[in-house]
């Protein structure tokens, strides 16, 4: 792949985690993958091939989370709270 295709896939791949992190739904969306991901839970769960399929869902989770952190902050902070519970 030339380093301008790349360029050009890298600029997207950021764009579309601002578009999704800038609308209501869609950040409804990632908060629901992020809680299914485990992200914030232990993955232990004292059975070995559990315990890594939780791993991988949280590695997934944690990947997203990566992404919306480096290219759209602050609306991560926007949908922790509109999906808060207080």
């Amino acid at each position: 792949m030339s380093s301008n295709k790349q360029k050009q896939l890298i600029d997207q791949e950021k764009q579309d985690i601002i578009n999704i992190m800038s609308d209501e739904s869609g950040r409804r969306f990632v908060h629901r993958i992020l809680q299914r991901a485990g992200l914030f839970r232990c993955s232990f769960s004292g059975q070995s091939n559990q315990t890594i399929f939780n791993e991988g869902g949280r590695n997934q989770g944690l990947m997203i989370l990566n992404e919306i952190m480096t290219h759209a902050p602050g609306s991560y902070q926007t949908m922790l709270k509109e999906n808060s519970n207080g």
